[in-house]
């Protein structure tokens, strides 16, 4: 019954808030408002291999009419168990995590890639998103400026509209919904998803007594057409959904199998119920993925 729980909980999740771009993922979601911005106090990232995370570092921007101060550390532990061949595998990159500077319940997780800067910023009571323009230009707001690809935006998960309403995650019901389809009510959908985590915390909590959850992930080749660094967006994901694990129930998230399928194989629906299924299918027949707490495909498909 608990690692039912925990598998809706995190399958909510990993639909609906995993990454920048989810953020903005439905064709009819659009960003609102947005603001380029400059994060200093980030080491550069090397055009390849790994590079040298300093054990902490303090950035700051400005946006939104404030000065954001991030102290970070690296968030090494999120794949302190991935085998070296898997790890051979991953692009250039850099995980960090820690907090809004002086800000009480704030918390912030930011993944550099080759492509940017991913990550979220939670306040306390906002939740920001960071992003390369070049990840959500599709979904930008027509009279936004066209950004170059490279730059840094910042935008708040309340300045988006579309299927980003209280309803937009099936796998979810927003608090105080007025009706089926969640339209009367006024909490917005990460709100809803933080309610669903504090809800559900003591029996997640109870069930994972290391207090750390092993993941498997699995990308499929839709993903991969999408996101032409498919890992590097998986690791920005699960960079993501370990933040709010660890702020809202007191779970690390961690991972020791990353894989980015070159066949689908018997993979094939279009709808989320049957391809779950099949994904559970796939499971139970390869080891590396049967073998940790849970596994989760991360799809490039509309479902």
């Amino acid at each position: 019954m608990t690692r039912t729980i925990i598998s809706r909980v995190f399958a909510a999740l990993a639909a609906c808030l995993l990454s920048s771009a989810a953020l903005a993922a439905p064709k009819t979601a659009r960003i609102l408002y947005a603001e380029p911005v400059v994060l200093t106090g980030l080491p550069a990232l090397p055009a390849t291999g790994r590079p040298k995370t300093s054990s902490s570092a303090h950035v700051r921007f400005d946006a939104y009419g404030r000065r954001f101060e991030l102290d970070l550390t690296a968030n090494d532990r999120l794949l302190r168990q991935l085998p070296a061949a898997l790890r051979a595998g991953l692009p250039a990159y850099a995980l960090y995590r820690g907090t809004v500077a002086g800000l009480d319940g704030s918390w912030v997780r930011l993944t550099r890639l080759p492509d940017g800067l991913h990550g979220l910023v939670y306040d306390g009571t906002e939740l920001y998103v960071v992003a390369p323009a070049g990840s959500v230009a599709s979904e930008l707001d027509l009279g936004l400026p066209r950004y170059d690809a490279a730059a840094t935006l910042v935008f708040r998960a309340a300045d988006t509209d579309g299927n980003l309403g209280p309803g937009f995650c099936r796998m979810l019901a927003a608090p105080d919904a007025g009706g089926a389809d969640g339209a009367s009510s006024k909490v917005s959908a990460y709100q809803a998803i933080f309610a669903e985590l504090k809800a559900n915390a003591p029996a997640i909590g109870a069930a994972v007594a290391t207090k750390e959850l092993d993941l498997a992930l699995v990308g499929d080749t839709q993903l991969a057409t999408q996101y032409p660094s498919t890992a590097g967006e998986m690791l920005a994901r699960l960079n993501n959904i370990d933040g709010i694990f660890s702020a809202q129930v007191g779970v690390r998230v961690t991972s020791s199998f990353v894989q980015v399928l070159g066949n689908d194989g018997g993979m094939t629906a279009t709808s989320a119920e049957t391809l779950l299924d099949q994904f559970e299918t796939y499971r139970r027949a390869t080891p590396q993925a049967a073998s940790r707490g849970l596994a989760h495909l991360m799809t490039g498909r509309e479902l």
